[in-house]
């Protein structure tokens, strides 16, 4: 995904109320959830604590290839 999209994206679902989770599929088959804000992105990267097991999660646009919402 290019950058531009990349945070095109991820601002108008951080900006969703109430906040839906967003599935973001990475070009290697895994499939991150961010289940709950906050996330901190720039410059092409993005962070998240995963609210499951508390690890710091981070993805980069030129792996992602689709986000979306979690219904």
């Amino acid at each position: 995904m290019v950058k531009d999209e990349f945070h095109s994206k991820l601002r108008q679902f951080m900006h969703q109320e109430p906040f839906v989770p967003i599935a973001v599929d990475l070009a290697d088959g895994r499939r991150l959830v961010i289940r709950k804000p906050p996330v901190v992105f720039s410059d092409g990267a993005a962070s998240y604590i995963d609210p499951q097991d508390g690890a710091l999660v981070d993805f980069f646009c030129e792996d992602v290839q689709n986000m979306r919402l979690v219904e």
